[in-house]
């Protein structure tokens, strides 16, 4: 979750690359959490936060590839 917070610092300064590399981290991370043990209830809600941030990156960077790929 601190990485996804860290992110969300980053999109409101504008720093897109920077939200880009921490979400994808995040995602990562949260994939794990949940491999690890996917009946906790946190761990599934995390990943469906991280997902909205993609969306935010890509558009900030105009990459449309990027942002269809998060919506997907």
């Amino acid at each position: 979750m601190t990485l996804n917070n860290q992110a969300l610092i980053d999109l409101s300064a504008k720093r897109y690359e920077e939200a880009r590399v921490r979400i994808r981290e995040a995602i990562e991370w949260q994939r794990k959490a949940l491999a690890s043990n996917p009946a906790n209830p946190t761990y599934r809600e995390f990943p469906g936060r991280a997902l909205d941030q993609p969306d935010r990156s890509g558009s900030g960077l105009g990459d449309a590839e990027g942002v269809a790929e998060a919506e997907r």
